[in-house]
């Protein structure tokens, strides 16, 4: 019986049990337990009471503690507080920039629920997204856009070095305090309606499927995405002013508010486009000036007459730029200056340097000042320039690309920018980049270079 005790009852608790029998005796009147007693503990040798408490109180002892048989009891009192375990944390992976989450002890009921980390997703890049029939619905993704509205503007048959020739002050100030390149380089067949298609939707020829270059109503519209559609499906208003009516096949149903033929002269096109500037919030304004090229057909590319006429352009251009003013919008629009092609003697429509060469100037918001941009520039770079500046996202399947380098790192943000061939840094010494001029498709009837004074 003595060596039951000991086994039963785990040393603390076996002590308690002695202590409180202790108090127990003395409360019956017995001071102290002799050998007798420690031999034959609880048997008729003192008050039934004492015996009867003391097993009740070391049972309940036993049940409230959960003890086990030969297992120390739990701590009692403040320090005994549950503490969470810190050296093995949860094989989650950290994810920068959040609060470490508070842990919450499972019930053996319960399930743990795990909740996905969002991540987050790059700033203006491009997506996978193929080249949709006429009939599907695109909708881009807005992030931030860098501006309000975008002016697209087409100096038809502007050749750089034609530029800096001509008293056109309004294109100088332009160039001097924004970006530009003067080794831009169009399409072949370099002609008016094949550049402008892929200057305004961002692929070559043989993507954009337009072979022709005259007005033919039955070819119907230009059968791809384009900055109008895109944007006009993202929710942005569109418009398109031009000095020639072929253009016509590039508004797309459905892609363009606005369009309007005002007619053959430049200045005719400036005073329509002002007035739809006044009159209509536009988002992207497409403008076409047809003057130079006519100029360049008549009087030769190049010649004093044509120098003459780019003159006259920039004052027509000077209206459109006071009406931006005027709309209160002038400081939130980003501007693109560019042309359709170049052309040699009277006329263009080869892969020459001096037919594929054209100005390329970006001014607005952002824009770096007076920066010459190193990159190759491709007439389809300016859909994809104007679609990056209003924070919709550029098909991954489209060759242009955003112009990146002419914005301030402040405003590009995470654009990557691709690997793209340089041209050489003087006109003179210019060849054909390998970039997207991809002759006519195979089967169609061939355009003759230079036909007529609407090329």
């Amino acid at each position: 019986m003595p060596s039951v005790f000991p086994w039963l009852i785990p040393p603390p608790l076996f002590g308690f049990f002695q202590w409180t029998h202790g108090l127990l005796l003395e409360e019956s009147g017995v001071s102290h337990l002799g050998p007798e007693l420690e031999t034959h503990l609880g048997v008729g040798m003192f008050p039934w009471r004492c015996r009867l408490t003391s097993v009740l109180m070391v049972i309940g002892l036993v049940v409230t503690t959960g003890c086990e048989p030969g297992l120390p009891a739990p701590p009692t009192g403040p320090a005994a507080r549950l503490s969470l375990p810190t050296a093995t944390p949860p094989p989650a992976t950290p994810t920068p920039g959040r609060a470490t989450p508070t842990l919450t002890l499972p019930t053996a009921a319960r399930t743990p629920t795990v909740t996905p980390v969002p991540t987050r997703s790059p700033q203006p890049t491009a997506t996978s997204t193929a080249l949709p029939s006429p009939a599907a619905t695109v909708r881009p993704t807005i992030t931030a856009p860098l501006v309000a509205h975008v002016l697209i503007v087409s100096i038809d048959g502007l050749r750089p070095d034609v530029l800096l020739q001509a008293d056109a002050p309004h294109l100088h100030r332009l160039w001097r305090t924004g970006a530009y390149s003067w080794q831009a380089r169009t399409v072949v067949p370099s002609v008016t309606l094949v550049a402008h298609a892929s200057m305004l939707s961002g692929v070559p020829p043989a993507a954009h499927g337009i072979d022709w270059n005259a007005w033919l109503p039955k070819r119907g519209t230009i059968r791809v995405p384009t900055v109008f559609s895109i944007a006009y499906e993202a929710g942005f208003s569109t418009a398109m002013v031009v000095g020639k009516p072929k253009l016509a096949h590039l508004q797309t149903p459905g892609g363009v508010d606005y369009f309007a033929f005002a007619g053959y002269t430049d200045a005719a096109v400036a005073r329509r486009a002002a007035q739809v500037i006044q009159e209509r919030t536009l988002h992207v304004l497409f403008v076409h000036f047809p003057d130079v090229d006519g100029a360049g057909h008549r009087w030769g590319w190049g010649s004093e007459m044509q120098v003459q006429t780019v003159a006259a352009t920039d004052a027509a251009f000077g209206q459109v730029l006071e009406a931006l003013e005027t709309a209160g919008i002038r400081d939130r629009t980003l501007i693109i200056v560019t042309a359709d092609h170049g052309g040699h003697g009277t006329t263009h429509g080869s892969d020459r340097v001096d037919d594929v060469t054209i100005p390329w100037i970006v001014h607005g918001p952002g824009v770096r000042a007076g920066h010459a941009i190193r990159r190759a520039v491709w007439i389809g770079d300016t859909a994809a320039t104007a679609l990056y500046a209003l924070g919709l996202e550029v098909p991954a399947n489209w060759q242009g690309r955003p112009i990146g380098e002419a914005f301030t790192m402040e405003t590009r943000g995470l654009l990557e920018l691709l690997p793209l061939p340089r041209a050489s840094p003087t006109l003179g010494g210019l060849t054909p980049v390998a970039r997207p001029c991809d002759g006519l498709r195979a089967g169609a009837s061939a355009i003759q270079p230079g036909a007529g004074a609407g090329g």
